[in-house]
C-alpha cells in the first residue's frame, strides 16, 4: 500500500536502474535508516520511488511518501510526516513527534522522506527521534549529502554511463516518434552524454532538443561554438543541468519562454487556474496557456502527473527552480509575476473551493503566509480557509499561522473565525476541553445579524466536541440551532445531519441515524467526505450488533464510494470480521458483494428495514448516552479507566471526562459510590439495560476461535477496516 504522495513521475520509465534498484533493496534489509545521496537531478527521487514498488513484502503495513522539497521550516518536518500518514486526530500530547511515535508504534511500515536538502538537520533529528522509538519502522531518505543521523548508511547515486545513450533515445522517440538516426549519430549521442555528465535529468531536458537540430549540431551548442571533438570533458553536475538547459530552453518561441519563466514564483504542485492566474498576460489565452504547460512538460522542463478531479498537475523540478528564476530575473518581470501570484491566493478564500487541492498547493499556500508584504489580515484569512491541512497533522504550524491578536482590529467575524479554526485544531489535536474554550469564544465575538453557515460550521464543531465529553443533550441543541442557521441545503447543513446522525447512533437510535445519513447524502457538499464515511461506518458497526449481514452491505458500499473517490483511508476495525464470522463465509461474501455494486443511498434504504430500537436510558440515569452507560458497565465488572479505554477504543482522557460528567450528573462523588449506585439500579431491573450493546460485548460473545473469511474478498478484503 502506498501512502502520501505520488513522487512518481507518470508515463516516464526507468532506464539503466535495475541494478541500483536492487541495491536499494539489499541497503533497506541492512539498515533501518538509508540515505541516497548526490548532485541535483541524478535521479534520487525517481530510483527512490521505484525502489517502493517492489518492496512491500518486507513492510506489510505500507510504505509512505512525504515530499519534503519545498520545506525550509524545520518545526513543519514532523507535522509534515504525519499530515501523510493520514491522522486527523489523535489524543493530546507534549509534542508532535510523540503524536507521530504513537502513530507508528510497531508498525512493519517504510517511509521515504524525499528532498531533505532544506530541513536536513530536522530530518535528522526527526529521524533518530522515530527509530529509537518505532522498533519496527524503516526510513529512506533523499538529500544530496548525508544528514548525519547516527546509524545513517549513505549511498550515492551513480551516473548512468553505459545506459545514459538509452535514456536519450528513448526520450527522443518519445519526443518524436519514428526518429531515425545513422551510427555515426549514435556515437555522437555517446560524447553528448559524457558532455553532462551522465546527468538523466541533462539528457531528458536536452533530449527535444537533440531530435529537433540533429545530434551534430547540439554537440556543436554544448561545446558553445568550439568545433566537436571526442575529446569534451564531463562538465561538473551543476554546468551540465546550466548546459543542458541552455540549449534545450534555446529552442522555445517567446510565448513558452515567457510562460516557463514566470512559472519560476511557484512551488510544489499547481493546478491549471495556478498556472493561468500567474501566466496570463497580453497575447496569452487560457487555452494556449494550457498548451504550452502540456509542450514544456512533454520537454521534461516541467513534471507532471495526475492530480485531484483527474486533472493535470505541474511542478518545476527543484534541480532547475534557480535556472528559471535567473530568466524572470534577468526579464524585468519578478515583482509584478509575484504580485499576480500574491493576489491569486489571497482570493482563493472567497471561492467555494473544494479541499482536494489544498495538499497539492501547501508550498505556494506557505509561501504567501509568510509573505509580510502581504497585509495581516489576508494573511489570517487564508490561513482560515487552509485549516483542513492545519487538522492533518500540521498542528504546531497551524497555531503559528492563526493567531488571533493579528485578528483583533480587524473585525468580530474575522476574529471569530480565527478563534473557530483554532478550535476545530485542538479537537483535531486531540484537546476537547480547549477545543470547547475557542469554539464558546468564537461565538460570543461573532457577529451574526444574519445566521448563516459561518454560524452553523461553528455550532456543528462545538457540537461534536460537546459530543466528546459526553454532553449528549448539548451537542443535539447545538446542531438543532446549525439546522436553522444554514436554512439552505449544502455542506454546512449536511455536517449538522451527520452530527445528529452521530448522536443518534450513540442513542442507538439507528432509524434516526439513517435518515439524517440520506438528509446528508440529499444536501450533499464538497469536503465531506471524511465525516460522511465515518458516519456510515459507526452506523454499521452499531447494526452489525442486530443485523450483521445489513451492516455488511452498508459497510462494503461505504468502502466502496471511498475508494472511488480516493480520500479516505480507513484504519482496521476488527468488528467486519466478526460479523462475517457470525453469519458465515458464504453469506459474508454475498454481502460484502452486493453492497459494493450499490451506491450510498441504496444501501442505507436497504438497510433502514432494520427494526427501531429505544433510544434512552430511563428511571433516574435518564439522558446517559450509550456510551457513558457503557463505561458503567465495564467500571461495574472491574475494569480500570486505562482497561476501559482500550475495550471501548477511546482514549484514557475520554474515559475520565464522561466519569466526571455522571459525577456531577448524578451528584455523586467519587467511583466507588458511582459503580454501586448504577449496579443496584440495574440489579433492580433498570429500563433500557438492555439496549447497551457495546463494541465489547460483540467481542465476548463471537466465537475468536474461528479463522474469519476476510481474507477470502480479494480486493476488498474487510481487514483494511
Amino acid at each position: 500500500m502506498l501512502w502520501g504522495s505520488n513522487a512518481v513521475v507518470a508515463g516516464l520509465s526507468l532506464i539503466g536502474r535495475r541494478r541500483d534498484v536492487a541495491h536499494v533493496h539489499h541497503l533497506l534489509g541492512e539498515s533501518r535508516l538509508v540515505t541516497l545521496t548526490g548532485p541535483p537531478g541524478c535521479g534520487k527521487t525517481r530510483l527512490a520511488a521505484v525502489a517502493l514498488e517492489g518492496i512491500g513484502i518486507r513492510h506489510p503495513d505500507g510504505v509512505v511518501v512525504v515530499e519534503l522539497e519545498a520545506l525550509t521550516d524545520d518545526s513543519a518536518v514532523p507535522g509534515e510526516v504525519l499530515a501523510s500518514l493520514g491522522v486527523t486526530g489523535t489524543r493530546r500530547r507534549s509534542t508532535t513527534v510523540e503524536a507521530l511515535a504513537a502513530r507508528l508504534g510497531s508498525r512493519r511500515l517504510l517511509v521515504l522522506l524525499d528532498g531533505c536538502d532544506g530541513v536536513r538537520s530536522a530530518a535528522a533529528e526527526l529521524s533518530a527521534s522515530l527509530l529509537a522509538r518505532c522498533c519496527r519502522l524503516t526510513l529512506l531518505l533523499t538529500s544530496q549529502e548525508p544528514v548525519g543521523a547516527r546509524g545513517e548508511l549513505a549511498w550515492r547515486v551513480r551516473p548512468l554511463r553505459a545506459d545514459a545513450t538509452s535514456l536519450l533515445l528513448d526520450r527522443m522517440a518519445t519526443w518524436r516518434p519514428g526518429l531515425r538516426l545513422a551510427a555515426e549519430e549514435i556515437e555522437v549521442l555517446g560524447r553528448v552524454c559524457r558532455r553532462l555528465s551522465w546527468l538523466p535529468l541533462a539528457l531528458e531536458v536536452i533530449a527535444p532538443a537533440v531530435a529537433d537540430l540533429r545530434p551534430l549540431e547540439a554537440e556543436r551548442r554544448l561545446g558553445r561554438g568550439a568545433p566537436a571533438t571526442g575529446g569534451m570533458e564531463p562538465l561538473p553536475p551543476h554546468e551540465a543541468l546550466a548546459a543542458a538547459f541552455d540549449v534545450g530552453h534555446g529552442l522555445l518561441a517567446v510565448g513558452p519562454v515567457r510562460i516557463l519563466r514566470r512559472l519560476a514564483v511557484l512551488h510544489g504542485w499547481w493546478p491549471p487556474r495556478s498556472v493561468l492566474a500567474v501566466c496570463a498576460g497580453r497575447g496569452l489565452s487560457a487555452p494556449a496557456i494550457e498548451d504550452i504547460a502540456a509542450e514544456l512538460a512533454d520537454r521534461h522542463l516541467l513534471r507532471r502527473r495526475v492530480g485531484p478531479g483527474s486533472t493535470p498537475a505541474y511542478r518545476l523540478p527543484a534541480a532547475l527552480r534557480g535556472l528559471v528564476g535567473r530568466l524572470l530575473f534577468d526579464s524585468g518581470e519578478e515583482p509584478d509575476t509575484l504580485r499576480r501570484h500574491r493576489r491569486h491566493y489571497l482570493v482563493l478564500p472567497d471561492r467555494r473551493l473544494g479541499t482536494d487541492w489544498l495538499e497539492a498547493e501547501r508550498a505556494d499556500i506557505r509561501a504567501v503566509l509568510a509573505d509580510q508584504r502581504v497585509p495581516a489580515c489576508g494573511r489570517l484569512r487564508l490561513a482560515v480557509w487552509s485549516g483542513p491541512l492545519w487538522r492533518r497533522g500540521r498542528w504546531e504550524e497551524g497555531r503559528r499561522w492563526l493567531d488571533p491578536g493579528q485578528a483583533g482590529s480587524a473585525g468580530g467575524a474575522l476574529r471569530a473565525a480565527v478563534l473557530s479554526e483554532l478550535g476545530r485544531l485542538a479537537a483535531a489535536e486531540g484537546s476537547p476541553a480547549e477545543a470547547q474554550a475557542y469554539l464558546t469564544h468564537s461565538l460570543a465575538c461573532g457577529t451574526w445579524r444574519r445566521p448563516g453557515r459561518r454560524l452553523a460550521a461553528i455550532l456543528t464543531d462545538l457540537a461534536a466536541v460537546e459530543r466528546r465529553l459526553g454532553d449528549i443533550d448539548l451537542a443535539r441543541h447545538h446542531l438543532n440551532r446549525a439546522l436553522v442557521a444554514a436554512a439552505q441545503p449544502g455542506p454546512e447543513r449536511a455536517r449538522a445531519h451527520l452530527g445528529l446522525a452521530n448522536l443518534a447512533v450513540d442513542c442507538r437510535d439507528l432509524p434516526e441515524a439513517m435518515t439524517r445519513v440520506h438528509e446528508a447524502l440529499r444536501d450533499g457538499g464538497p469536503g465531506l467526505e471524511s465525516e460522511l464515511f465515518a458516519a456510515l461506518r459507526g452506523l454499521a458497526r452499531e447494526l452489525a450488533g442486530e443485523d450483521p449481514e445489513r451492516a455488511l452491505v452498508l459497510a462494503a458500499a461505504a468502502e466502496a464510494a471511498a475508494t472511488a473517490r480516493r480520500t479516505v483511508r480507513a484504519s482496521p476495525q476488527g468488528w467486519v470480521e466478526l460479523a462475517m464470522a457470525a453469519v458465515g463465509p458464504a453469506a459474508a461474501r454475498a454481502s460484502w458483494e452486493a453492497g459494493a455494486g450499490l451506491d450510498l443511498a441504496t444501501a442505507l434504504t436497504q438497510a433502514s428495514v432494520a427494526p427501531a430500537v429505544p433510544a434512552a436510558v430511563a428511571g433516574p440515569w435518564a439522558g446517559l448516552s450509550r456510551r457513558q452507560a457503557a463505561v458503567l458497565d465495564l467500571a461495574a465488572a472491574g475494569l480500570t479507566d486505562k482497561q476501559i479505554a482500550a475495550r471501548l477504543g477511546v482514549s484514557f482522557g475520554t474515559v475520565r471526562t464522561h466519569l466526571e460528567r455522571m459525577y456531577r450528573r448524578q451528584g455523586i462523588r467519587g467511583r466507588t459510590a458511582l459503580v454501586a449506585g448504577w449496579s443496584a439500579w440495574r440489579a433492580a431491573g433498570g429500563s433500557g439495560s438492555a439496549l447497551l450493546r457495546t463494541p465489547a460485548d460483540l467481542l465476548n460473545s463471537a466465537d475468536l476461535s474461528a479463522t474469519p473469511p476476510a481474507r477470502t474478498l480479494g480486493g476488498r478484503a474487510a481487514g483494511r477496516w
